[in-house]
């Protein structure tokens, strides 16, 4: 076996290792409102995108110049929860990788009142362990600082409000150039909501495989689990039609959804996504994104 490539599976088996001790959590994260990300399903395995400092950290190290998105829906449709997102990337000098910042926000309100709030801010940085003509292994990390607040009680008491640090990894692999591995452990640490209502946030294990037969066509799947809830399953495609149009589609299980999007890119070095994603009882989700520089 190549010893690049050998270098590349000792990476993945230490971080499958930091895994086994990971699963241990009851309830979810914020995802990220990225519509590329959404539509294609299954991102542990991808780059490029500087919301991937909340996907798998390492995938940034793809990211070759400055970059910056934003990112907007209202889940379900409905009309009183918000959930925004946005990013930034810097390649740093002298291959020291890619440093990343990036926030989310997800609210609830009536009525102009606030009811809850939840925010999470991202420092991320990732760097090559190894590169070489064929392969590469690049490793990346990410500080989260988790924040959730309560609005007021109708005597106008305050309800409360908590904030924790949390810690990713993840690691994203190549090889001979056409397939990507990625894995990533969300929550190393174990952080703990400890407000009005203690919420330990959740441990997750993300691994999956990206693979692209020729140029402009990729195909990805992905497992995740979580402790105590039952495995997903996400795959998804993309296609590049020419250099201004990427056409996507994905599906993931538990529960059952299809999402479906479309990207227009390198207009001024500005791009433009959408993703129209399904639920099996609840309205579809539209997700909507602006990005430059990647």
């Amino acid at each position: 076996m190549h010893i690049a490539t050998k270098r590349i599976y000792l990476g993945l088996f230490v971080l499958l290792s930091l895994a086994t001790v990971g699963w241990a959590q009851v309830s979810t994260d914020i995802e990220p409102p990225q519509p590329r990300l959404a539509a294609i399903g299954a991102t542990v395995a991808l780059a490029g995108d500087p919301a991937m400092a909340f996907i798998n950290p390492a995938g940034l190290i793809t990211l070759k110049n400055p970059s910056g998105g934003f990112a907007f829906t209202k889940p379900y449709g409905v009309g009183f929860m918000n959930l925004y997102g946005a990013a930034g990337a810097y390649p740093l000098p002298k291959e020291w990788g890619v440093a990343s910042i990036a926030v989310l926000n997800s609210g609830v309100s009536y009525r102009g009142e606030s009811l809850s709030n939840e925010t999470a801010l991202s420092l991320a940085h990732a760097f090559y362990m190894q590169r070489d003509m064929n392969t590469d292994l690049a490793f990346g990390y990410a500080l989260k600082v988790m924040s959730q607040s309560f609005g007021m009680s109708i005597n106008g008491t305050s309800l409360g409000s908590a904030t924790v640090v949390g810690l990713d990894a993840g690691v994203r692999a190549t090889l001979w150039q056409r397939t990507r591995i990625g894995m990533r452990v969300s929550n190393l640490n174990h952080p703990t909501l400890s407000g009005v209502v203690e919420h330990d946030l959740p441990t997750v294990v993300n691994a999956g495989v990206a693979y692209s037969p020729y140029r402009g066509v990729l195909t990805a799947i992905e497992l995740e689990r979580t402790l105590g809830q039952e495995q997903l399953l996400k795959g998804g495609v993309e296609l590049e039609v020419d250099r201004h149009l990427d056409l996507r589609m994905g599906i993931r299980s538990n529960p059952n959804r299809i999402a479906l999007g479309f990207g227009v890119k390198n207009i001024l070095g500005f791009r433009v996504d959408y993703t129209y994603l399904t639920h099996p009882s609840l309205p579809a989700t539209h997700l909507f994104g602006l990005g430059y520089g990647y």
